[in-house]
């Protein structure tokens, strides 16, 4: 399972499991469809924020990206 990461011994967590996250307490899940739709519920402090596909392959970007600029620099 490529997707498993170890923390220290014991643990071992699928991050394509949602219900692995929410045991751990990862909280907040939502779809890419609702932050298009209401950009208002993405926080604005810093985390760890994780995106999840369930579809099979590499996925596709856009270029260029519409996260947006950070001190006038395009990331």
């Amino acid at each position: 399972m490529g997707d498993e990461v170890s923390i220290g011994i014991e643990i071992m967590i699928d991050f394509n499991d949602v219900k692995d996250l929410k045991s751990l307490g990862f909280i907040g899940f939502k779809t890419i469809g609702e932050l298009w739709e209401d950009k208002s519920c993405i926080p604005k402090v810093r985390g760890v924020y994780l995106v999840i596909s369930h579809e099979e392959g590499i996925p596709e970007f856009l270029l260029p990206g519409v996260g947006g600029f950070f001190k006038s620099k395009d990331p």
